[in-house]
């Protein structure tokens, strides 16, 4: 057994009282006389390991936050200054002054490896002046060859096509038609012949955008994966080799590691199979893994503050359905959306009709994240702890984390341009990863003699507890 001591005046109490905190510290008020120094000594036992936050002095939260924030703020410098996501390409073409209302276009370009993943055509029409809005028929027939080595291979050759487009009111230019999309990128040139065929001899100009992954971000997303994915195997088998019997918070440490393991699935290097493969498998499963990832990660963290003031016997399995039941929702919200728009684009069908039942997830998933969060935000407000400080420094980086998370996901969203098995931003993958990281690390157990070395004078600070809680006057 192992005892150490804080003294201090007190001149309320004159009768000896035991209060006995969550984390195992019994405090002892021993024999004293109103008007008198009260001695209150603090016993722990060397045998039960506490949480770390419990052993660190103010000082040491306070550096643990600067480096949560600076850890998301080069997220957010890289995602604004480094390399971009895709290229696009544009080439544009001018009204035809011919009679004829078809047009063949021949569309070269190269330079690629399997790194930009990815790769789509699009056609913009443009008239000359603004206007009512109009819808405009034409028709598309193309043929592309891919150059490897010496030798061409058709890639993709389709018959005439029939496309409608919108030039919405007061616009001059109309909606975005996509003609081709590939999700492996396996060659290094490729030459495209595109046949358009307008309703009437006044055709109208337009531009052929091509985009494509940028290598450089592929190389970070790589990177950043491998990171994540050998810290998460060391944290998880530390954990595992951890005698939850010792601890003061076990089940909190059994959904952490749970989590890991989640993060370790969600950032596996075999992802870059997708690379090589137009198999869906591969890369709706990365993204789906990282919805599950992101949400549980949301719930668990509702659900452990949500223990702090619920009593044992009423941690029940029904009550964890009902905690996570609105992160459930949320998630079928998200994998509903994203199996429908990863079929259809990938299979270069028309979304048009779908684009209700598209629409209808996507606002229905916007309501149902809100709600999650409002549930987090009251779960911190409802949490009980001694340690004073506990509280703040999970609003603080809950909103870090949420407000960078939406930045990404709503101003860096590239839905619009590719599949939406890009839909969860490495950077914001990124970012929830290290929200996980840093809520372990400050529950991570550690023994009362480390606890002690971390701060001569503030292992157990008087002022980072409420000894007032529960003590009548």
């Amino acid at each position: 057994m192992m005892s150490q001591m804080i003294q201090f005046y007190h001149y309320y109490f004159d009768y000896p009282m035991t209060i006995v905190f969550d984390s195992n510290f019994e405090v002892q008020i021993q024999n004293m006389k109103r008007g008198k120094m009260r001695e209150i000594e603090i016993e722990t036992s060397s045998s039960v390991l506490i949480r770390r936050i419990d052993g660190m002095s103010s000082h040491r939260k306070y550096y643990m936050l600067l480096f949560f924030f600076l850890a998301n703020l080069v997220f957010i410098f890289s995602n604004i200054f480094g390399p971009p996501f895709f290229h696009s390409e544009t080439i544009p073409f001018d009204k035809n002054s011919a009679i004829s209302n078809t047009r063949k276009f021949v569309i070269k370009i190269g330079d690629f490896n399997f790194l930009n993943d990815f790769i789509a055509i699009d056609l913009i029409l443009m008239r000359q002046f603004a206007s009512e809005e109009i819808s405009v028929i034409i028709e598309s027939a193309m043929t592309i060859l891919s150059h490897k080595g010496k030798r061409y291979e058709t890639l993709y050759q389709s018959p005439s096509i029939r496309y409608n487009t919108t030039f919405p009111h007061l616009s001059t230019v109309s909606n975005k038609i996509r003609l081709y999309t590939r999700s492996i990128v396996d060659f290094v040139f490729l030459e495209s012949n595109i046949v358009l065929k307008f309703p009437t001899s006044e055709t109208l100009s337009g531009v052929f955008v091509i985009t494509y992954n940028d290598t450089t971000h592929s190389i970070i997303e790589v990177l950043i994966r491998l990171i994540f994915f050998f810290a998460g195997i060391g944290s998880f088998f530390y954990l595992f080799s951890i005698d939850k019997k010792s601890v003061s918070n076990p089940m909190q440490l059994q959904i952490i590691q749970f989590l890991i393991m989640l993060l370790i699935i969600s950032s596996n290097p075999l992802y870059v199979l997708a690379y090589f493969t137009e198999s869906l498998v591969f890369s709706l499963f990365d993204v789906s893994v990282s919805i599950i990832f992101i949400l549980a990660v949301a719930a668990s963290f509702s659900i452990i503050l949500d223990m702090s003031h619920t009593r044992k016997e009423r941690i029940t399995p029904f009550w964890i359905f009902i905690e996570i039941l609105p992160f459930l929702v949320t998630a079928f919200l998200y994998l509903s959306n994203e199996y429908i728009t990863h079929y259809l684009m990938y299979k270069n069908e028309d979304s048009s009709g779908n684009s209700m039942i598209l629409s209808i997830l996507r606002y229905l998933r916007s309501i149902a994240a809100a709600v999650c969060f409002i549930i987090i935000m009251i779960s911190m407000a409802l949490s009980y702890s001694i340690n004073k400080q506990e509280t703040k420094i999970y609003i603080f980086m809950v909103l870090l984390t949420f407000i960078i998370c939406f930045i990404f996901e709503t101003y860096g969203s590239i839905s619009h341009i590719v599949p939406s098995a890009h839909e969860i931003q490495i950077f914001t993958f990124a970012s929830v990863a290290t929200f996980l990281f840093f809520f372990a690390y400050m529950n991570w157990p550690i023994s009362h003699d480390i606890a002690s070395d971390d701060s001569e004078s503030a292992s157990y600070d008087p002022g980072d507890f409420d000894f007032s809680d529960g003590i009548d006057e």
